[in-house]
């Protein structure tokens, strides 16, 4: 039924490069691996490994959809369980994905298959470790259980060659795909899976070659894989433009920041003791705890730490002025009536007693069928609204009082429990970790997707709260470990890509034009919009 295109071949365009890995990359194999509950996908011998064409092409349709204003079928009928021929400009470079198996004859003709081919390769310089994951169960602060897991990650620095061919290709796909080229270069799209913990951001690097399949050089070149001299594509251009200009570039928008991304830039500091703990890594150097280190052993702050310290302030936030206003989201089997209770559950449980069925996308996007909390931060059902992205560990830090610069120490502590009744130290409880001191991440960034007012409102509450040093992250925060001190550089720049353009803009510029009015006015409206779900809730 799927065919090629009735056109024939004319001209092929080929983008042709590599992607190197800035931050940790995760692309999952479905075989099972006694060392690790979720491998990386290896050749197999299993020694190389591989960076998947297919799952490039599977988010490169994605954007496309999003690129051209979702207008294609496909899409709505996947949203809506409906199968209806589309000819939008996605189908048309991508193929169609929804193809009726009861519809034949000269109805087939009408559907023909991608335009677009990617092949990936395998990764150069490649170094994985094993990176542990667990939920954190919001009513005692501490470890769920049966929510822990693992993954084997690749380190920042490896790189992979990668292909990209389009058939007569048309002016506006090629801008398409190299904006989308682009976005993923400066961090607005990451690669692979687990985007949430903020893995996947690469950097592109590549050249576009044209043929001309008319001519018989244009063949002979084609064929025996003559690229020659390319044409290297600029994935690094921007529109640099004044606090003013970005403002009224946001105000442009409204409210619903639909089609847009936000990123900013932040810095992290850990003045006292820091420590996410590694359990493998422990175990190497004969401890019970150790810190997380790359590939570099030097110290590393998981996406995933910064986002869960957010998730659980903004949370906070949320019960305090709504006690309905955010879940719990490891919270699976909570008892009944429980104001705790995950969304997922609440969801699951009517459909087990009444046999329901999944809800529908209008109901997934509905303003009140998930709590506020789930609405940014995302659920299983749901993707989240922000994500953050990994820094760079800043190796030597300048001593303020005496001018003198030096590398972070790490510092072994021993702990151990004291007997209540017999005022002494608890046999076998004692334990040690190896932690760091006064050590900085640089350039770590939050990215907001499809966002609204009163989510900027609500993080730029947290934020606050990061500058004020009242957030701690990783191990031992009841010990006084972790304790964060955010800071923005004012000579860093916030990113927006909106309307197939990336717009710019330095930080001391947004201060000195008026953000904090912005800031305050967004403030206001997350205060208005929990009051409305407020309402929503106690009616319902």
């Amino acid at each position: 039924m799927c065919r090629k295109t009735r056109d024939p071949i004319k001209t092929v365009v080929v983008y042709r490069g590599s992607i190197t890995c800035r931050g940790e990359f995760y692309s999952g194999s479905l075989e099972g691996c006694p060392a690790t509950d979720h491998p990386l996908v290896r050749t197999t011998s299993g020694e190389k490994i591989v960076f998947r064409g297919e799952s490039f092409a599977g988010l490169l349709r994605k954007e496309l959809v999003r690129y051209f204003g979702y207008e294609c079928k496909d899409y709505q009928g996947q949203a809506t369980g409906k199968n209806s021929q589309c000819n939008c400009k996605t189908c048309s470079l991508m193929g169609h994905s929804l193809v009726s198996e009861t519809e034949g004859g000269k109805d087939a003709l009408d559907y023909h298959s991608s335009r677009l081919r990617i092949t990936g390769g395998v990764f150069k310089e490649a170094e994985s470790r094993i990176r542990h994951g667990v939920a954190i169960e919001r009513r005692f602060q501490a470890a769920a259980l049966h929510k822990k897991h693992d993954m084997e990650a690749l380190m920042p620095d490896a790189s992979a060659p990668f292909r990209i061919e389009i058939e007569n290709p048309q002016e506006h796909e090629k801008a398409a795909v190299e904006q989308i080229l682009a976005e993923i270069t400066r961090g607005f799209i990451s690669l692979g899976g687990r985007k949430g913990a903020g893995f996947g951001r690469v950097a592109i690097d590549c050249s576009r070659y044209s043929f001309d399949l008319s001519t018989v050089k244009g063949v002979r070149d084609y064929l025996l894989g003559c690229d020659g001299d390319g044409e290297p594509v600029n994935l690094k251009d921007e529109v640099v433009c004044g606090a003013i200009d970005f403002l009224s570039c946001l105000d442009s928008l409204g409210d619903n920041y639909h089609g847009c991304r936000l990123m900013v830039p932040f810095d992290i500091r850990f003045p006292e003791l820091f420590l996410v703990n590694d359990p493998l890594e422990a175990a190497l150097v004969g401890s019970d705890h150790a810190a997380v280190l790359d590939h570099k052993d030097k110290p590393w702050l998981p996406p995933a730490t910064i986002k869960g310290v957010f998730r659980s302030r903004c949370e906070q936030i949320l019960r305090t002025l709504n006690p309905r206003g955010a879940c719990d989201s490891s919270c699976d089997k909570a008892e009944s009536g429980s104001s705790l209770k995950s969304c997922i559950s609440q969801i699951n449980a009517p459909k087990v007693k009444k046999g329901r069925n999944q809800p529908s996308a209008d109901d997934i996007e509905s303003e009140h069928f998930f709590c506020l909390g789930c609405q940014l931060f995302g659920s299983t059902l749901r993707a989240g609204r922000v994500r953050f992205l990994p820094g760079v560990y800043l190796e030597k830090v300048e001593n303020e009082e005496n001018g003198e610069s030096r590398d972070h120490n790490r510092i072994l502590q021993h702990f151990i429990a004291i007997d209540r009744f017999a005022g002494g130290g608890k046999d076998s409880a004692k334990f040690d970790a190896w932690a760091c001191h006064d050590v900085i991440f640089k350039d770590c960034c939050v990215v907001m997707e499809d966002f609204r007012n009163w989510q900027i409102g609500l993080l730029a509450l947290v934020f606050k709260d990061l500058v004020q040093a009242d957030l701690h992250m990783g191990f031992g925060t009841r010990k006084g470990y972790g304790q964060a001190v955010g800071r923005f550089d004012p000579d860093q720049k916030v990113s927006l890509a909106a309307r197939g353009k990336i717009y710019e803009c330095r930080i001391k510029e947004l201060m000195g034009h008026g953000i904090k009015p912005v800031l305050d006015e967004m403030v206001r409206e997350f205060r208005k919009t929990i009051d409305e779900f407020k309402e929503a809730t106690c009616g319902a």
